[in-house]
């Protein structure tokens, strides 16, 4: 260790919260994907022709960049987006679910 180096320490109580935190986001994340899992089922059980519009949800998560007013009233509108709203549903891990579900049956998704 370096000279004059300090190193953070943790409590045990913090700790113990951390892995509680963890263990919830293990939890959800199980949930999310066991729900693609049947939503994949149900799209591939009407039919394997899936057709998929191409989006870049990255920048669906992305701030605004420039500050606008709502022309009725003068107010600032929010530059605040998707970004929780995308990261909830996860909705790329359904397109890769959808794809190798496919690939099963030497097929793949078209994207327009």
């Amino acid at each position: 260790m370096k000279k004059g180096k300090l190193t953070w320490s943790y409590s045990k109580a913090y700790e113990k919260l951390r892995q509680q935190r963890k263990e919830l986001y293990r939890k959800i994340s199980i949930q999310r994907k066991m729900s693609h899992e049947k939503l994949a089922n149900d799209i591939l059980a009407l039919g394997s022709d899936v057709r998929v519009e191409t989006m870049r949800f990255q920048l669906l998560q992305k701030r605004a960049k420039h500050t606008t007013r709502n022309k009725q009233n003068g107010k600032i509108n929010r530059k605040k987006r998707f970004g929780k709203t995308i990261a909830n549903r996860a909705p790329a891990m359904l397109l890769t679910i959808i794809d190798r579900k496919l690939g099963y049956q030497e097929n793949r998704y078209l994207c327009n």
